[in-house]
């Protein structure tokens, strides 16, 4: 799996996220967050859009100021 392959993965928690929270999107975030914590912006990897069924639609925005941690 190439870089880009690993920023674009959904993980399972994502999955979850997504049934739970539909018609929004969805922040991928490489940071591990304490309840309550905002997330870096150079933390955050992208977005995903869901649609009013929980279900990705496939529209990905990918953050140009993410950086790896």
């Amino acid at each position: 799996m190439g870089y880009e392959d690993k920023l674009l993965y959904i993980t399972p928690d994502m999955v979850l996220e997504a049934q739970e929270n539909p018609k929004g999107w969805i922040y991928k975030i490489d940071e591990v967050l304490n309840p309550g914590e905002y997330a870096s912006c150079s933390s955050v990897i992208g977005a995903w859009k869901v649609d009013s069924n929980g279900l990705f639609t496939g529209e990905v925005i990918l953050n140009p100021k993410y950086r790896p941690h």
